[in-house]
């Protein structure tokens, strides 16, 4: 799934679109199932999409669909080097 990603991007990296070259992606979505959860699969996965990424022309990636709640997810982005760099927040209030 993230290789088909990477696939789908293709077409648009390096290429100017209103004036910028696209050399960035967004990661949207990342499911590990449950029973493997808190394993290395997690890392795994992420390392693999860096190594294509990078071999695609790609120097950077965002992510930021991780609510800032989901430590598991936050760490899995951190720990191997990932800086977070802004945080979006969902406010509530009753009427």
């Amino acid at each position: 799934a993230l290789l088909s990603l990477l696939r789908e991007r293709r077409r648009a990296r390096g290429k100017k679109v209103r004036g910028r070259v696209i050399d960035g992606m967004r990661i949207i979505v990342l499911f590990v199932v449950p029973g493997y959860q808190n394993t290395a699969v997690t890392g795994a996965m992420l390392l693999e999409l860096h190594r294509e990424a990078l071999a695609k022309g790609y120097l950077w990636a965002e992510a930021s669909t991780i609510d800032e709640r989901n430590i598991t997810s936050m760490n899995s982005a951190v720990r191997p080097g990932a800086k977070i760099y802004r945080t979006y927040r969902i406010y509530e209030k009753s009427f």
